[in-house]
């Protein structure tokens, strides 16, 4: 009854990897247990860790000081064995051990951004424009292991998430003067279109100015004066006697589509919207106006960023 009692003390020391005063074992000391417990022999066990014999030695005693219990059995006459005990420590060393060396690696890649958790907001057009997919496939192939999540929102809301640290990352339609603590870097430029209902007279023509938009009801996918395309909107005002009757902000590309296809206005769109374009839609090229554009840009906190979020932005910026 007392060997069982004793080995049950052992093993619940050895799961826990302390020694008799309650503090933490040093890993060099399992490192040490283990060469000696897989080789048998202190001067083989010695050469191998590039240590002396002696050392090794007190290092052992030390251990088994620590832990109340005997982990070899040595005699001059005999070779060195494990005793019950021995055994029972050196599955639960080799355990710890293993879960160190895990732990390493795992802070090693961690701080170079071979590991980790990026959060991304992005705007509908960044997936069927092909930016979104293509930057995530290349991303992936240099860092598969970093988790990525992402959200599709409007841009108000990723500037307001970034800036609370909700997410890492957001792709927009952005605006010239974003949020205090948002940067902006721009990922790709895409020249303006004039989108009509396919039955719509400006639909022969090959080129549409603004002027000829005056009398449209233009649907927009924008929130406020300041962003993205309502930005956009506020600046060409007046210019070239633009001045639509009236102005249906909604939520997104898809919903521009829709309504246009539908007849309820005409829209003013990036080059991308040609990927959701149907037979109820035209789109012609907006005359006058080359200098107009809708970059999609990169959005993130003016701080810096941890590893895996630097990763990510140095491989978007690289493209």
């Amino acid at each position: 009854m007392r060997r069982f009692a004793a080995e049950a003390v052992l093993a619940y020391k050895a799961a826990n990897i302390f020694g008799a005063d309650g503090a933490m074992l040093d890993l060099k000391s399992l490192v040490y247990f283990i060469a000696v417990a897989e080789d048998l022999h202190f001067s083989r066990a010695a050469d191998r860790l590039h240590v002396a014999q002696s050392a090794l030695s007190v290092r052992i005693r030390q251990l088994e000081d620590r832990l109340g219990a005997r982990l070899f059995a040595r005699s001059k006459r005999s070779a060195v064995r494990l005793t019950q005990a021995g055994e029972l420590f050196l599955a639960e060393a080799r355990r710890v051990v293993q879960a160190a060396e895990q732990a390493e690696s795992v802070g090693r890649r961690a701080g170079q951004g071979e590991v980790g958790h990026v959060a991304i907001g992005f705007v509908a057009s960044a997936v069927f424009s092909g930016l979104l997919p293509g930057l995530l496939r290349r991303f992936r192939g240099m860092h598969p292991d970093v988790e990525v999540e992402i959200s599709e929102m409007e841009t108000p809301r990723q500037f307001a998430m970034i800036e609370d640290g909700l997410i890492d990352i957001g792709i927009v339609r952005a605006r010239s003067d974003p949020p205090a603590g948002v940067k902006l870097h721009v990922l790709r430029r895409e020249k303006m279109h004039v989108l009509l209902p396919a039955d719509h007279p400006l639909a022969a023509a090959d080129r549409i100015a603004l002027n000829e938009l005056s009398r449209e009801t233009l649907i927009s996918p924008h929130f406020d004066a300041l962003t993205g395309f309502g930005n956009m909107l506020a600046r060409l005002s007046g210019r070239d006697g633009f001045a639509p009757a009236a102005i249906r902000p909604v939520r997104d590309f898809l919903t521009v589509v829709g309504l246009v296809g539908g007849g309820y206005g005409v829209a003013l769109v990036p080059d991308a919207v040609r990927r959701l374009a149907g037979d109820d839609v035209v789109m012609r090229p907006l005359d006058g106006a080359d200098d107009l554009e809708a970059p999609l840009s990169l959005a993130y906190a003016d701080r810096q960023p941890g590893p895996a979020v630097a990763a990510f932005l140095e491989c978007a910026r690289a493209d």
